[in-house]
């Protein structure tokens, strides 16, 4: 088994460094304290039934560690969502903001002034929903969004159809999936290209797959990525930097840019090729 570190101990390596002026040496360790953070987690609850009993554990211990009044409440209102079944949260708590000086992180719009240490609001950051939606530059998004059919195509070539309806999770599920992720999220960004501002319905990713009721077959879910795929980079190649930058309100996420729905849509789908590869009998990987 691979000995796993504490991250907590390179997090405070990597501020001792910032506190030196030595940022690029600091940046080493803030790497490796995430990446410990991900190792660490590997193993984690699934269900909501295990989720609900780790929040109720944390939530109490959060409080008592001083953590901001607001959060610790969004908390424990995702313990009675994973219990009743309520798939998502309103737009109330879109936006997240964590002070980088001292630590708070409170729900809301990024205050003028800290409460905690009264550090400026120049000093928060917003917490994204997920990594997806960190802003890839147009420069290396684009090519990575068209080249990915074919290294899909690849890893499917010599994949039946009989194979790819076999394992814990299936190739065929997996191309519905990305071919799903493609309808909506590039369908979101035509929107918001097309549209001023167009409110963007949630969805649950459990419901980002296509064919179900007609099981089509590897070849035909690679024809359709293929296809949309081209409509989609033809379209965005031809915009001008300030389109980028238009936006769309997500129930859940609040503003979101062209930009950042489609580092989005590049960003999942390349998450997703180690479990391809998997599913074709490939490189080992866990579903996700």
């Amino acid at each position: 088994m691979t000995a796993k570190l504490d991250p907590t101990q390179l997090a405070a390596i990597a501020r001792g460094l910032e506190d030196e002026g030595r940022y690029l040496a600091a940046r080493l360790f803030r790497a490796a304290a995430r990446g410990e953070e991900t190792r660490r987690t590997e193993q984690h609850p699934r269900s909501s039934g295990d989720l609900a009993l780790a929040i109720d554990d944390i939530a109490p211990r959060l409080e008592a560690a001083g953590h901001d009044v607001d959060l610790v409440s969004a908390i424990r209102r995702v313990s009675a969502m994973l219990r009743s079944g309520e798939e998502r949260f309103d737009g109330d708590v879109a936006e997240l903001h964590l002070c980088n000086n001292c630590g708070r992180a409170m729900v809301g719009p990024a205050p003028d002034l800290c409460p905690s240490c009264g550090a400026g609001g120049l000093s928060f950051e917003r917490v994204l929903p997920i990594y997806f939606l960190d802003p890839v530059p147009a420069d290396r998004l684009l090519p990575a969004l068209a080249e990915f059919p074919e290294r899909v195509a690849r890893v499917c070539r010599n994949v039946s159809d009989e194979q790819a309806a076999t394992g814990e999770w299936p190739l065929r599920d997996i191309l519905s999936h990305l071919v799903g992720a493609q309808r909506l999220l590039g369908g979101r960004a035509v929107r918001t290209l097309e549209e001023d501002e167009p409110e963007l319905r949630s969805v649950a990713s459990t419901a980002v797959t296509v064919g179900a009721e007609r099981r089509p077959s590897v070849a035909e879910l690679v024809a359709e990525l293929r296809t949309g795929r081209d409509e989609l980079t033809d379209r965005f190649a031809r915009l001008r930097p300030e389109e980028w930058q238009r936006v769309g309100h997500h129930g859940e996420w609040g503003p979101i840019t062209i930009e950042q729905q489609l580092s989005y849509l590049g960003r999942h789908e390349q998450s997703h090729l180690g479990h391809l590869e998997h599913a074709a009998g490939g490189r080992s990987a866990t579903p996700s």
